[in-house]
């Protein structure tokens, strides 16, 4: 009898202290406050607002590509801790692919959190996980694990959370972005992955894609987009032995899947019902999967029915497009050179002449660098769509206007506009500011042409130059020639539009039936995917001249 007794508790302990299974599903919250799918058509990420897009290579932007992505709140269910009492730790990795060494992999290590109970909120708020920074890559991949530790169980686990409590604000684990701060911050997330996979709660990977014009119109894959939004991962419990009554014979709808198994769930009957007396294992609820339907997203977190929603451990983030990316770059400008500087610091004969001279000369180099990153030149003219300067076919003149940040001194009487085939215009300024300046362009009468707007500016002692794209061109008119032709594998339909290779790019916006539409620029053509079956588009173009396509007939 002893030794039954002996097995039964061993067997319950066991059961207990395995590893964690369950089903992690994502979710977007839509604009009525209810879950739904995350993912979108590629070609959603051609043009969409709230899509984060990947920085230009000249560094021009106008703040699509900068966001920040945030831990808003959570709620912890079935923390394995039989004292009810844990300690939770929360890691996350984000990878750009930028560099192509470990410098592209930030690590963020939030808590540890101590005396959590189970089945409650973790105590934190809206934690800033990732930027604000510039989106440097095609692709942004996060990681997150949630660890639960029992301190009584593991002396390791004590030290390992005593040390990063104790060092977390001389570190920066929370925020690491200097190379130092980072290599200390993945050793850690190394060593907690490779000692207590088995007290791993939620581990969810993501690949975040962002937004790029080369996207194809007519592209039919889903993707996960980099997107202004709210994301919410929820975690399924799954059955595991001496957890479940039928974890062997998998009843359904009163019917065992699995017949021989229901002896075998007979014989642990014992144990399970220990296991079940004794430690908080998922019940019916936490098991089925998730109806996402009857879920609400508040700002108190989720609820179902007009009640806390409390059946699953769940993690809601928020992704944020905007922002001021410039302390990000400051600090990631320091990384070799912090390194060398601390190298040199650290060996008490190298304090000479010399190595101060090269010292100041790297924190100039730095000041540089920095200066670089924060500059930025947007193009704002009234009469400026996608990068590019229009003028009025016969008109006179045309004011030109661009945006930029305070370090970028423009030098204001080296601008001049070239065009392919006229001469004799000029360029006056007619206003300055710390953040914009303003240009006349000038000439009898300008003709249809071609051409690029130039001027220079100084960051620090560094000379540049900006330019812009600079097309004079007569406003749309008339009926643009369209077609309409059914897309194979789906109900939709493609219509192509042919403009001139100038007209196309004069377009500022397409609607049908009033709504604003995605569309491609191809050459001369605009093409465009919608559900009607006879449509009517209207385009606008950046004179604010508005014409449409004739009804169309799709086969």
């Amino acid at each position: 009898m002893k030794k039954l007794s002996l097995i039964t508790i061993l067997i319950a302990l066991l059961t207990a202290c395995a590893a964690p299974l369950g089903t992690i599903t994502v979710h977007t919250v839509g604009d009525d406050n209810k879950l739904m799918s995350p993912l979108v058509e590629s070609k959603q990420l051609i043009n969409d607002q709230n899509t984060i897009f990947k920085t230009e290579q000249n560094g021009n932007s106008n703040g699509d590509d900068v966001f920040a992505i945030y831990l808003t709140d959570t709620y912890l269910r079935y923390l394995k801790d039989w004292g009810g009492i844990n300690e939770v730790l929360i890691v996350v990795e984000f990878t750009e692919a930028v560099t192509g060494t470990t410098q592209d992999t930030i690590t963020k290590i939030l808590g540890p959190y101590n005396n959590i109970a189970d089945a409650t909120r973790a105590p934190l708020l809206n934690k800033a996980l990732y930027g604000p920074k510039k989106m440097e890559s095609d692709l942004l991949t996060m990681n997150i694990k949630v660890y639960e530790y029992d301190l009584e169980e593991n002396e390791n686990n004590a030290a390992m959370l005593e040390f990063i409590a104790g060092s977390a604000s001389t570190l920066a684990l929370a925020d690491p972005v200097t190379l130092g701060e980072i290599k200390i911050a993945k050793e850690i997330a190394q060593t907690l992955i490779r000692t207590n996979e088995n007290d791993l709660v939620v581990n969810m990977d993501f690949d975040f894609v962002a937004g790029n014009k080369k996207y194809k119109n007519y592209s039919k894959s889903r993707v996960l987009p980099l997107k202004d939004s709210e994301l919410v991962v929820v975690k399924q419990e799954a059955c595991r032995i001496g957890t479940c009554w039928d974890y062997f014979s998998n009843y359904t709808d009163g019917v065992p899947a699995n017949g021989p198994g229901v002896l075998t769930d007979i014989v642990m009957l014992v144990p399970t019902t220990i296991v079940k007396a004794t430690t908080d294992v998922a019940d019916a609820k936490s098991l089925e999967p998730l109806k996402a339907e009857e879920i609400s997203v508040t700002d108190d977190g989720l609820s179902k029915d007009g009640e806390a929603f409390t059946d699953k451990t769940w993690l809601r983030f928020s992704i944020v497009k905007g922002g001021d990316p410039s302390q990000w770059a400051v600090r990631k400008a320091l990384y070799p050179q912090e390194e060398e500087i601390n190298k040199l610091l650290r060996n008490p004969n190298a304090l000479t002449v010399e190595n101060m001279k090269a010292m100041t000369s790297r924190i100039e180099k730095i000041q540089q660098e920095i200066a670089q990153l924060n500059a930025d030149i947007q193009l704002k003219s009234k009469l400026s769509v996608n990068g590019t300067h229009f003028i009025p076919k016969n008109a006179a003149s045309s004011s030109l206007c661009f945006d930029h940040s305070e370090n970028v001194d423009v030098l204001t009487n080296q601008a001049v506009l070239f065009l392919d085939a006229q001469s004799d215009q000029t360029v006056t300024l007619t206003s300055q500011s710390k953040s914009s300046t303003c240009y006349t362009l000038a000439k009898s009468s300008f003709t249809n042409d071609t051409g690029k707007f130039q001027v220079n500016y100084k960051i620090g002692k560094q000379n540049k130059t900006a330019s812009f794209p600079v097309i004079v061109a007569d406003a749309l008119a008339g009926t643009p020639a369209a077609t309409c032709s059914k897309n194979i594998d789906d109900n939709k339909n493609t219509i192509t539009i042919t403009l001139t290779q100038t007209g196309v790019k004069q377009v500022e916006s397409i609607q049908l039936n009033g709504h604003t539409i995605p569309f491609s620029i191809e050459g001369d053509k605009i093409k465009a995917t919608v559900s009607d079956a006879n449509p009517t588009l209207a385009l606008t173009d950046v004179f604010d001249t508005t014409v449409s396509t004739l009804s169309l007939t799709c086969n």
